[in-house]
């Protein structure tokens, strides 16, 4: 039956769905609405239930007001919270509720008063689907957005997840702080930390999604220095390359981070060149000397590399130090190789002056 209601009255107007059930479509939802708040801790038909409920709401205000009046968010919400419950149960109900958000403001804070933030951003974090956690993603989106007395609860939901076990949750929650970031304004400064920390993820995505709302945030005077400073710190890889047996996987996320960071390094010089002379001032010339003698990570020399030759295209005076600090004949060869060729051409005693370059002072 509710397959057939699916199949024959989404795309009805009010009017019509009236006229369907002989002016009793009311009585159809609260029935629809009863039932699922008696079958939902069972599993039975929760997700069909909650697509009928759509209908009713995108097709009259009306209903969606017996809806509300029924505890119809807190159910909902109830169904996103319950471990017991289907992940594809809980994208409907995220759904829904996203569907609820998009009709104002009022109906935004009435989720939010729900401890609606709270349930969306823990669905994100731990769910194991990635469906659920992109329709968690898209409400807490939603709830962001034209509501002020709530935008900043979002907000620090959203910069919590960074730090989430679940990679999927960091990904998506880092986008959509980069979506959210321009109506927030000032930025938090407790988004730095877990920000940075996402370079070390072995996962791509993760890397470009976090690139992306540095290189944005940058734009905030305030946060320049910490993000700058934070960057440079990432390209120091040896108390983790030091440690004994057991740090396998420290010393791969330490060669990870080095490498990223070196990347967002150039990306930032290129895409802020007035940023230049302060990543100077935070020591940037040493740590990519120091990251380009990486021999261990090809990568990483590749892309201090390209970050080097950047910020010497940049600035005359980078150039100059660079060579006095490493020599005529070293900074040739770096300044006219390739960054991909750059692990072929480094010899051991290029390596060595490298290496020495950290303990240059101006």
């Amino acid at each position: 039956m509710l397959e057939e209601f699916l199949n024959t009255c989404s795309d009805m107007t009010q009017p019509q769905l009236e006229a369907h059930f002989n002016d009793c479509s009311s009585l159809f939802l609260a029935r629809l609405t009863a039932w699922l708040r008696i079958t939902y801790m069972f599993g039975t038909c929760v997700g069909i239930q909650l697509q009928c409920i759509g209908v009713f709401i995108n097709i009259g205000a009306s209903y969606l007001t017996e809806f509300l009046e029924v505890g119809g968010i807190l159910t909902s919400l109830e169904i996103v919270n319950l471990k017991s419950c289907e992940e594809a149960d809980k994208s409907e109900a995220l759904r829904l509720l996203t569907q609820i958000s998009k009709k104002g403001r009022h109906f935004k804070e009435m989720i939010c008063e729900s401890y609606g933030i709270k349930v969306a951003a823990e669905c994100l974090g731990r769910s194991q689907l990635s469906e659920t956690q992109e329709c968690a993603q898209h409400l807490l989106h939603e709830l962001s957005m034209a509501n002020p007395r709530y935008q900043t609860q979002v907000y620090k939901a959203l910069i919590a997840l960074l730090a989430s076990s679940s990679s999927e949750a960091q990904r998506l929650s880092a986008y959509t702080l980069r979506l959210i970031q321009p109506s927030i304004g000032v930025v938090s400064g407790s988004i730095v930390d877990p920000l940075l920390m996402l370079l070390r993820s072995l996962h791509l995505d993760i890397q470009r999604e976090a690139g992306l709302l540095i290189n944005d945030l940058l734009e905030d005077e305030e946060i320049q220095q910490p993000l700058l400073m934070g960057l440079v710190n990432l390209l120091k890889v040896e108390d983790v390359t030091s440690k004994g047996g057991g740090a396998g996987r420290s010393i791969v996320t330490a060669q990870v981070q080095q490498e990223s960071s070196a990347k967002i390094i150039k990306e930032i010089i290129e895409r802020h060149p007035h940023l230049a002379q302060k990543l100077v001032e935070v020591n940037v010339v040493h740590q990519l000397l120091y990251a380009l003698s990486n021999t261990s990570y090809s990568n990483s020399q590749r892309q201090s590399c390209a970050a080097l030759q950047a910020l010497m295209n940049e600035l005359i005076s980078v150039r100059e130090l660079v060579q006095v600090m490493i020599g005529d004949t070293l900074f040739e060869k770096i300044i006219k190789s390739s960054p991909d060729a750059i692990p072929e051409v480094l010899s051991l005693d290029d390596v060595d002056i490298l290496l020495a370059s950290r303990n240059f002072k101006e």
